[in-house]
């Protein structure tokens, strides 16, 4: 005779009920923020992009001399875009 535990789940089961509800409702609200936010309006938005493009180059760390902001390089447009987007900035 085979001892069983009271808490083993049937063959196929994949995870607790919940799992699937969570996953959806998780990724209704992912859409409708990525819908409702504009893109680079929030404050620090334009430094994320700025890493990225230096991520990309091959910069992982920042130069950083002493006593003074980090450095990364980007193309000239990212610079434009900033001011573009200043210009029409929602939040203030």
């Amino acid at each position: 005779m085979t001892p069983t535990h009271p808490d083993t789940r049937p063959s196929g089961s994949q995870g607790p009920p919940a799992a699937p509800a969570f996953a959806a409702l998780a990724a209704v609200f992912g859409l409708f923020f990525g819908l409702v936010t504009p893109p680079l309006q929030a404050p620090d938005e334009i430094r994320h992009l700025a890493r990225i493009f230096a991520l990309v180059d091959g910069q992982i760390l920042a130069d950083s001399p002493p006593g003074e902001w980090a450095h990364v390089e980007v193309p000239r447009g990212v610079m434009e875009l900033e001011r573009e987007l200043d210009a029409r900035r929602l939040y203030r």
